[in-house]
């Protein structure tokens, strides 16, 4: 990789998501440069992001500087159109379901885990006292 020019080092690195972006920075000082520059920022900001710019409501509010600190500043839920609307960005509502999904989905295994341990606890545990209990009742 550290033959690559650090343009197609960024290019690669675009057709990752932003976290794995992050990750590969520390990998090594060019994958660094490559996972810091506009090239790549530039590719996961939304293509309209000067439309958006245009219609934040608080426009000092977001950094900038590079297409990276765009890209953060994108991240959070922003006011349009005088407070009248509100942008989230893909990414993050990707993020969320993602989190959400994965919140479910172990709350369905431990459901899941839950209903099974009810299930042993009556054959191997209730079942066999009831069975004394009505046996010893019967003699």
């Amino acid at each position: 990789m550290d033959s690559l020019p650090e343009d197609c080092v960024s290019k690669i690195l675009s057709y990752t998501s932003p976290p794995d972006a992050c990750r590969f920075s520390m990998v090594s000082s060019t994958l660094h440069s490559a996972a810091d520059s506009d090239l790549l920022w530039k590719s996961f900001c939304p293509s309209d992001y000067h439309r958006i710019l245009a219609r934040v409501l608080h426009p000092h509010t977001l950094d900038s500087s590079s297409y990276k600190n765009l890209f953060f500043s994108l991240c959070h839920p922003l006011l349009l159109d005088g407070g009248n609307m509100v942008y989230i960005h893909i990414i993050m509502l990707l993020f969320i379901s993602y989190k959400l999904l994965t919140h479910i989905f172990v709350f369905l295994c431990l459901q899941h885990a839950e209903l099974q341990i009810r299930e042993v606890f009556r054959q191997k545990i209730l079942h066999p006292i009831r069975k004394k209990i009505v046996d010893s009742v019967e003699q």
